[in-house]
Order: C-alpha cells, then sequence, then structure tokens
C-alpha cells in the first residue's frame, strides 16, 4: 500500500528566485541517492515542490523539498530516512521544519497526487506568540511571488521536477 511521504531536505533553502544546490537534477539525484541508501527496498515516485518561507526579522527565502507516494518503507527503513534527513541540531526551532520526514496514509489519491505533482504556491510564515509556541501560518502567494516561482520552474520540463526511486523503469 503506497503512503504519502513529504521530505523537507536541510539543503532545500536558497535565497528567493535561486535553484538548490547542484541545480534541478543535482538536487534531486542526491535526494534519490540518500533515499535509496537509507530504504533500500522502497520504491517510490517524488515530485519537487517549492514553498515561500518567512521568519519574522529574517529575509524571505525559497525551500526546495519534495513530497511523493512510497512503498516498501518499513519502520526500519523509516528511522534510517528520517536520521538521513534530520536537520542539523538546532537548526529546526531556527527555520521552523520540526519534522523533515512525514508519511501519512492516503485516504483520497486523486486529492493527494493533485497536490504533490505541482508547485505548492503557499506562504508560510513563521512567529512566535507571547508564550514562545511557534505559530506556522499558510495563505496564497501573491501573483508577484508566483511569477517568481514559475520563472525558476519554467527553465525545466515537468517532467525533469518528477522522478523514481528503486522503480526500474524498462
Amino acid at each position: 500500500t503506497p503512503r504519502a511521504i513529504t521530505i523537507v531536505p536541510h539543503s532545500g533553502k536558497t535565497g528567493v528566485g535561486e535553484l538548490p544546490k547542484g541545480d534541478v537534477r543535482g538536487f534531486k539525484n542526491t535526494f534519490a541517492a540518500k533515499l535509496k541508501k537509507a530504504a533500500p527496498d522502497a520504491k517510490a515516485i517524488f515530485w519537487i515542490d517549492i514553498s515561500l518561507e518567512r521568519r519574522i526579522g529574517q529575509p524571505d527565502y525559497w525551500h526546495w523539498h519534495f513530497h511523493g507516494l512510497i512503498w516498501g518503507l518499513n519502520k526500519q527503513s523509516y528511522g534510517g530516512v528520517r536520521n538521513v534527513f534530520a536537520w542539523p541540531k538546532g537548526s529546526g526551532k531556527e527555520s521552523g521544519c520540526t519534522r523533515p520526514v512525514q508519511v501519512k496514509r492516503i485516504t483520497e489519491m486523486v486529492g493527494c497526487l493533485a497536490y504533490m505533482s505541482k508547485s505548492e504556491l503557499k506562504f508560510c510564515e513563521l512567529r512566535t506568540d507571547s508564550n514562545g509556541e511557534q505559530i506556522r501560518t499558510k495563505r496564497t502567494v501573491s501573483i508577484q511571488q508566483e511569477v517568481q516561482f514559475a520563472r525558476a520552474l519554467s527553465k525545466f520540463k515537468a517532467s525533469q521536477r518528477v522522478f523514481y526511486v528503486g522503480v526500474d523503469r524498462k
């Protein structure tokens, strides 16, 4: 049974309008190699996504990440994947990514695939409330921000932003 998976690698943080290290191809190849090493029996299909992030008092940034469907991820492999993609100590609170690997049961496949296969085009803001708790809000990006996403992604075919891990496509 496939599960929905989202992985937010620490290396995906870039300036607004910038590509991740290694360009899209290098970013996804590095990610796929790490995933395959941590979960050798898993099979997956992934899409690259970008979110615009803001932390009060800091410049806006993009965070490139992955949404996908995964099969064959047992408990041990899941632990390995979480370890491989864990952020450096202390960086989660700084960035707001406290759970860089999330796996969920799929309850509605069409909606799940629609969400995964496009850029999210959301703006995420992290604030701290009066009790010191982090509050994350999401809203739709402005047209100008959407144009920035489109400008960066237009250099790549849609087929370059989707890829397989552990799947023999012959």
